[in-house]
This record gives structure tokens, sequence and C-alpha cells, in this order.
């Protein structure tokens, strides 16, 4: 009991923040007896032998499977592999996979989650990105899927340790919007706003015309107009912080800078959208990355080419460099779920060294570089 406490008062920051506030846990949330503190769970995952053809020829087709986590039961969980590029990994190997409990049983949940991802943490060696980055990008104000960790074996094959993450799922959108109906699009693969992106769900309209709208704002020549019409359909300040955290995490593989690894959601009760965080594995890599680098995507090329934009921009990079990158949480963070991994997998306390190391270098070269909102870099 201790040792979880101790583990708890990491996680959450403790006391020792200075000037920056734990994002809010709800004990009462889908998943919370989960991802409120550094668990690791066991997972026990059996397929038929026609099933596991199945995901050998075609690996994104769902099949059933029977899921063992912890010792309780679920029976025909929908499963399939996940993944691209690098972290894409076949049946008979390492692959990540995606789990929704309510597949072929609407009513079934795991603690009242209906969908899951094991990622196999293909690029990232420290199994910790993915939750590190979560936090910040929370604790800026920009919803981003919760993070735990599992073990995994798939028909009695030892698999070793994945990410465990939350789905983009109605309960996610739940904790973070008050009408989850809204259109919810699945950025792709170096995918913009102005193709026709999956619809992952919503009761929205199916012809993209959220989506072009957006980009039209976006694509305004005028930027005195462009402002103002991004205003009316962007929520221009959940976007400037999720800008801003991209860019003090070296999220470099995002939609800001690469157009990649990103979700827009359509929020029916403020009728605007709101761009969330995905494929945050590959972070914190260069601890003196520009603070201002050039904007790819549309949507933040089109607000970083307004005066309003560059302004506001500045603003939050400097409260969120001061107030969010923290190292001292952000090391504490790491040390707890460290002493959770490294019984299964000591790889983390090895790699988890250098990545503190550049956590602590960039949080240095924040302090000076992103102090003042109107400061130009050399």
């Amino acid at each position: 009991m201790r040792v979880q406490l101790c583990l708890l008062f990491l996680w959450t920051g403790g006391c020792v923040l200075a000037g920056s506030t734990p994002a809010p846990t709800n004990s009462a949330a889908p998943g919370a007896e989960i991802f409120n503190k550094p668990t690791l769970l066991r997972f026990q995952i059996a397929l038929s032998a026609a099933d596991a053809d199945s995901l050998r020829r075609a690996p994104r087709a769902w099949v059933p499977a029977d899921v063992l986590v912890d010792g309780r039961k679920f029976a025909r969980v929908g499963l399939h592999i996940k993944g691209a590029q690098g972290s894409l990994r076949p049946f008979d190997e390492k692959p990540a996979l995606t789990l929704r409990f309510g597949k072929f049983d609407s009513g079934q949940r795991l603690l009242g989650l209906r969908k899951i991802h094991l990622n196999n943490s293909a690029r990232d060696p420290t199994y910790l990105c993915e939750d590190l980055a979560g936090e910040l990008f929370r604790r800026a104000g920009v919803p981003a899927p919760r993070v735990a960790w599992a073990t995994v074996e798939l028909n009695e094959r030892k698999l070793g340790l994945y990410v465990l993450k939350e789905g983009f799922s109605p309960e996610f959108l739940g904790l973070h919007f008050t009408n989850t109906h809204g259109n919810l699009y699945d950025g792709g693969l170096h995918r913009e706003i102005s193709e026709p992106l999956e619809l992952e769900s919503g009761d929205g309209p199916k012809d993209h015309a959220d989506l072009r709208a957006l980009a039209d704002a976006a694509a305004e020549p005028d930027a005195t107009r462009r402002w103002q019409r991004l205003t009316r359909t962007l929520d221009v300040d959940r976007f400037v912080s999720f800008m801003a955290m991209e860019v003090l995490a070296g999220h470099f593989d995002g939609y800001c800078l690469m157009q990649n690894n990103y979700r827009v959601y359509f929020d029916p009760a403020a009728q605007r959208a709101v761009f969330l965080p995905h494929g945050t594995d590959r972070m914190f890599y260069e601890p003196q990355a520009p603070v201002q680098p050039p904007m790819r995507a549309l949507v933040a090329n089109a607000v970083m080419t307004t005066p309003e934009g560059v302004k506001h921009y500045r603003q939050r990079l400097a409260e969120l460099a001061g107030q969010a990158f923290q190292a001292e949480w952000m090391t504490n963070r790491i040390n707890a779920a460290v002493r959770l991994l490294d019984p299964v997998e000591p790889l983390v306390t090895r790699e988890a060294q250098p990545l503190t190391e550049r956590v602590v270098a960039r949080a240095e070269f924040l302090r000076v570089k992103a102090a003042l909102p109107g400061r130009k870099e050399p």
C-alpha cells in the first residue's frame, strides 16, 4: 500500500508543482480504475485457428476473441491488428491490437470502456512517451487519450509489455464534451482536412460539409477575413493550445508540422472543430527544437499567417512552457512508471534515463526561449 501511495503521489504531481495544476481526475469516469494511477494489467487473448489465419491474411478485419484481463473473462471481444509504417507488425510477431469489447456484444465493457488499443511501442523503447505526451496535452486543455500498460499473451504466446491506450470512443468524448454525437474524423496517414477523411463516428453531415467549411475558412486569402471565419468554424483557443503543445513536446510527426497523427471532432455544442493528438510515441527527441517552426498543415498555417494568431500562439506558448512543461512533475511521472514496469521489462529503466535527460533539457531551453510572448528566435 505504501508503494502504491508513493506511485500515485508521483503520478498526479504530488505537491511539488509550481504554477501548474494536474489534469483533473474523476473516480466515476469510465476507465478510472485503470487510468487514475499507474496501472499494469495482464491480457490473455485466445483466438481460434481460423481467426488467427484470418488476421494473417487481413490484419484489419475484425475477429472474435476470448480475453482474460487480470482474470476477468470477456467473451467474443472484437479484435484486429493496428499500426502503420514503423509500428505495423504481423500476427506472428508482436502485433499492435485494437480491442472493441462491445463489437459483438453491445453491452460488454472493460471497466466502462468499449474500445482500447494495445500498442506494441515499436518506435518508443521507453514505453513512456504516449503517457507523458497525453498528460501534457490534457494539462493544456486539449483532449487526449489516457494511458496505462499491459502484458499480453496471444494464444499462449507471451508478447511482453504493451502500452494500453483508450480509444476515441463515446466514453472518451464524454469526458471532454457535453455532446458526443458530433462527427469524429481520422486524419489518416499524411492527409489534410481538405481531403475526404474517414468518418469514425457521429450524427453530423455525411458529405464532409463540416470539413469543407473549415478548409474553406483556412484557405481564405484575406488574413482579416480568414481569422474571422476561423473563429466561427474552429475552437481557436483549443487549437492554439494544441499547436503550442505539439511544438513544446516535439510532436514532429503530428498535424501541425507533418499533417499526420490527428483526429478532428466537430463539437455540436460549440459548433466548432477541435483537433485531438494521436500517435504520440515519437516525442521529446530534440531539446532545442525551435519554438516557432514553419507550420505545414493547412489550419496551422492559416492561424500563424494572421496577426491575431501569432499573438495568441506566442502568449499560449509562454503560458504552457511555464505552467505545464515542468521538468519536476514530468520526471516524477516517468519515475513512477519505471518503478511499475521494471519488473516486467527492465529495458524501460535503461531507456528512461535519456528520455528524462531530454525532457529536463527541453524544459530548460523553453524557460529561456518561450518566456517572453513577443520574443523572436535568433
